[in-house]
């Protein structure tokens, strides 16, 4: 029996040329690359290991392993170059599965959706995200330098298994450095570095579940994020209101729980600074009991007001803080600390040790490093006069295109919320996101973190981008937000339409202020889509085409009177008012019932007259009013308080397409433009 040579065999596909025919080794080798070439197991680009190498491993010639590049190179499955080796060509055909991808067969269709938060920039020319700091902007050379003296002075001892608590070394400089920035009140023996804030809460969690803990008091509006990892680790997140003093300890009271959860410095998404006077509440809350967990999750930004020190200065025992470097240098540094009360500190050493033994150890080195250096310091300073530049583009900008919208939050931070007055009208803020994605523009609906009720909004990042792209972004904004205003109905699916057959029974109801005058009230109704097709009018094709469609589609009969009643199909109605005295107006409102699209679209009702009168504010003009007047067959105006017997004239007809002419001139441009560009990307 023939003995096999030492290193016979290879890690690489795991060939044995034992298992190779008599003859023909050339063909079984050529043979097992094209195979791991096709199935993926070599994809595009990756190098094949050079020939005299893989020839040694296996324990064959050099010119068996030539010969078998050569094959494949002559099927174009592999090309050779100077200095790279041999390397695997892309091949035509289906296109790879992208992880980042929403396909519901991906990985991501695993998980929940929270637990995978979508990567930054993910198919948005500006995206627009809060939370997001300036990536561009990571201080690489004052890293790479810190990195260079750490490797040339650690011991071996520095890169072994440590304290679960952390560097020695950066929790003491952090204790200088957070009692200086943050008028914070620690020794390194009260610090523990984590893997972020998400981490602190995760320890924070899993300890207070253990000590019986099950729900927390959050801020409402308050960090989606925030509230998922908390639900994740056993604790009910319980919404106290906020308002501009930040949150109501009197509601807090009220709620409950003996933890709360506050972003005093710049409470998220509003911006609010918790006022003096509501600090003194809240410690007076603790004392009597309570935990206070401060997320510090981006005060080193702040531009037009003076430093808010940390509650956790006022009580060191009744406040757990936490922060991270994820503002000040990048979200994938995954370092941060939280400062326990000494009563909660063993315990959570102990969950952190058993989570996964303590955070590296090389960036934490260099961390500490950059702070006693001053690089650190120096480089938020530099930051923060950048993105003060970024806010006042983006401010000025939303102020000159959005003058009724109310921007708050400014002062500090790095994002901003964008709120709608009443006088704006009934805006969903979920689907003006959803329309601004299609144009290119990734914002956060104030919505989505809400649990209570409360007005529309946009949270809206600008540590990112330029200022030309802040600007660019704003007049996009600016955009949808007045093709929302001008053409309705504004489309908004409920959840029980989303959950079930698209085809099934929905209402909407929306208002409309147009342009017009004083005189009479009209109704007109408005056909509109099945669900399915109402998403794709409003979000695809654009409101003005469905506004006009629309119209373009229903009232082949109308009937007047005056003031003046028009309808068509029974299924909807809608009513144009106007009205004579001061308070006089002209509004459309419409309210539509569904049972099925295909069964609404094959029944022929007849038209219904009806009389109505209601005066509303006034916004028109006299002569888009005389535009609502309508006729007789006889040529005679309707009178008022009588029915009127004629059939729809040319006027009625032509009154409503003027009408309909009026409305899309308001917004036409703006939404057109947001349609091509959504069509050129």
């Amino acid at each position: 029996m023939a003995r096999l040579k030492p290193g016979r065999g290879t890690d690489f596909l795991q060939l044995d040329p034992a298992a190779a025919p008599a003859r023909g080794l050339t063909t079984w080798l050529a043979d097992a690359l094209r195979t791991a070439i096709i199935d993926g197991r070599l994809g595009p680009g990756t190098a094949l290991p050079a020939s005299r190498v893989l020839a040694g491993e296996l324990g064959i010639s050099r010119g068996v392993v030539v010969e078998a590049y050569q094959r494949l190179r002559e099927e174009a499955l592999v090309g050779a170059r100077r200095r790279t080796g041999t390397t695997v060509l892309a091949r035509p055909g289906p296109a790879h599965f992208d992880p980042g991808s929403s396909s519901p067969a991906g990985p991501a269709a695993l998980l929940p959706r929270p637990l995978l938060p979508r990567p930054w920039q993910s198919g948005a020319e500006i995206d627009l995200s809060p939370g997001v700091p300036d990536l561009a902007g990571f201080p690489r050379a004052a890293w790479l330098r810190a990195e260079r003296l750490v490797l040339a002075e650690a011991s071996p001892a520095d890169l072994g298994y440590g304290d679960p608590r952390g560097s020695a070394r950066l929790r003491h400089e952090l204790a200088g450095w957070l009692a200086r920035t943050r008028g914070l009140r620690a020794t390194a023996d009260d610090i523990i570095i984590v893997a972020g804030v998400a981490q602190s809460l995760a320890l924070l969690g899993q300890v207070l579940h253990a000590r019986a803990e099950t729900a927390i008091a959050v801020e409402d509006p308050g960090s989606l994020g925030t509230r998922t990892q908390l639900t994740h680790w056993g604790l009910t997140p319980v919404p106290v209101p906020v308002d501009g003093k930040g949150i109501r300890v009197a509601a807090l009271r009220r709620a409950g729980p003996r933890v709360a959860l506050l972003t005093p410095a710049h409470q998220f998404p509003t911006g609010v600074v918790l006022a003096p006077e509501r600090r003194q509440q809240l410690l007076d809350w603790a004392t009597a009991g309570g935990l206070i967990v401060e997320d510090d999750y981006d005060a080193e930004y702040r531009y037009d007001r003076a430093p808010v020190p940390a509650i956790q200065a006022s009580a060191p025992d009744l406040v757990a803080y936490t922060g991270s470097v994820s503002k000040a240098l990048a979200p994938g540094m995954r370092l941060g600390w939280l400062v326990a009360p000494h009563w909660l500190r063993a315990e959570l050493i102990a969950a952190k040790h058993a989570a996964d033994l303590g955070s590296p150890a090389l960036p934490q080195l260099v961390l500490a490093r950059m702070i006693a250096a001053g690089e650190l310091e120096r480089h938020t300073r530099l930051a923060r006069a950048r993105q003060r530049s970024r806010r006042d583009a983006l401010l000025a900008a939303l102020r000159e295109r959005l003058p009724a919208a109310r921007v708050q939050g400014v002062a500090a931070g790095l994002h901003l919320l964008i709120t709608f007055p009443r006088s704006m009208g009934d805006i969903d803020d979920g689907l003006l996101a959803a329309r601004l994605r299609t144009a290119g523009v990734v914002v956060h609906p104030l919505s989505i973190h809400r649990q209570l009720a409360g007005p529309p909004g946009l949270v809206v990042g600008y540590a990112a981008h330029s200022p030309g792209q802040l600007r660019e972004a704003a007049a996009r904004i600016a955009e949808a937000v007045r093709a929302r205003l001008v053409f309705q109905p504004v489309l908004s699916l409920p959840a029980s339409a989303q959950s079930s057959n698209q085809c099934r029974a929905w209402r909407t109801s929306a208002t409309t202020v147009l342009p017009g005058g004083s005189g009479g009230r009209s109704t007109m109704t408005t056909w509109t889509p099945s669900p399915r097709a109402a998403v794709i009018l409003a979000e695809v094709i654009g409101p003005p085409l469905s506004f006009v469609a629309s119209r373009l589609i229903r009232c082949s009969r109308i009937r007047a009177t005056s003031p003046s009643t028009v309808y068509g199909p029974r299924s909807s109605s809608s009513v144009i008012r106007g009205g004579t005295g001061p308070s006089g107006g002209s509004t459309v409102r419409t309210r539509n019932w569904w049972r099925s699209s295909a069964a609404n679209a094959a029944r022929s009702r007849r038209p219904v007259v009806r009389n109505t009168d209601s005066p509303r504010h006034s916004r028109t003009t006299a002569a888009a009013a005389s535009m609502f007047r309508t006729v007789n067959q006889d040529g005679s105006s309707a009178q008022p308080g009588r029915r009127s017997t004629s059939r729809g004239t040319p006027a009625s007809a032509a009154a409503l397409a003027a009408l309909a002419v009026i409305v899309a001139a308001n917004g036409w441009v703006a939404s057109i433009r947001c349609v091509m560009r959504s069509a050129r990307r």
